[in-house]
């Protein structure tokens, strides 16, 4: 693959999932998957998780919640809870179809009741690309109506990649995503083997024409030090391979918990 053929690798992408949780619509996510749509127009299912965790918690009779404003404890009552979730999903199933709208793309929504590890990897072997919040969503003001998305991509692309087919699917749509929005993408490249490694950082400046300045080579790490580099790019999308996710369905926690960022994974 030569550097004008970088789309090859994407144009095959039909399918887009998209997950939500109780956390909101993060703008960021939205317009990340507006951009993906306008570059590759697939079809976009959206997936609502409804945590199983957190309902459990909400059923324990030690749980209450402290009013913000009033500094006042309530117990949760897990009817209240059930009607949140409920009022969660329809808003962000607006504000997907809100970003979409006008597009041609085929749209579907649905609620699934499980831990967002599970629902997230599951999306994942199933569809082309998964696009995940970020840990510290921006949550819109569904009041504000259409016309809500607001882009907060001021940063870099980063795509995270080892020596799968996923990788490149993931490299391929990063690099057609940071010239849609003209910036920079950084490519961190995992290896197992010294000589592995040196291969994958050549392909990917021959095939993708990412410059040696913007390739980060890691040998053997622990997928804490990959989420901190990539802290360190002020990364405004992170795309990562199904690879690293399918065998320790875990670093999803992990990515949630020290992502600030929304995430893409390709399968």
């Amino acid at each position: 693959m030569t550097p004008g053929k970088v789309s090859t690798a994407t144009d095959n992408v039909r399918q887009l999932a998209v997950a939500f949780s109780v956390t909101g619509a993060d703008s960021r996510l939205l317009s990340t998957v507006s951009d993906l749509v306008s570059e590759h127009a697939p079809e976009v299912s959206g997936i609502f998780i409804e945590d199983t965790e957190l309902l459990d918690a909400a059923g324990l009779p030690f749980a209450f919640e402290i009013c913000r404003t009033t500094n006042v404890l309530r117990r949760i009552r897990s009817g209240d809870i059930e009607q949140q979730i409920k009022e969660c999903a329809t808003e962000a199933e607006q504000m997907l179809q809100q970003t979409i709208s006008g597009t041609g793309v085929k749209l579907s929504f649905r609620t699934v009741r499980t831990r967002p590890s599970a629902a997230i990897v599951e999306a994942a072997r199933r569809v082309d690309l998964t696009v995940v919040a970020a840990s510290l969503p921006h949550v819109m003001d569904t009041r504000r109506g259409a016309g809500a998305i607001v882009h907060a991509d001021t940063g870099n692309v980063v795509a995270v990649i080892d020596q799968t087919d996923a990788s490149r699917h993931a490299l391929a749509a990063a690099v057609r995503l940071a010239k849609t929005r003209d910036i920079k993408t950084h490519v961190i490249a995992v290896g197992r083997t010294h000589p592995g490694l040196k291969r994958l950082v050549d392909n990917i400046e021959q095939q993708f024409g990412v410059g040696r300045e913007t390739i980060f080579a890691l040998y053997r790490p622990e997928f804490g030090e990959i989420l901190r580099l990539i802290s360190g790019l002020r990364a405004s999308v992170t795309f990562l391979p199904f690879s690293l996710l399918r065998s320790a369905p875990e670093r999803i926690n992990e990515m949630n918990e020290h992502l600030q960022c929304p995430a893409v994974i390709a399968k």
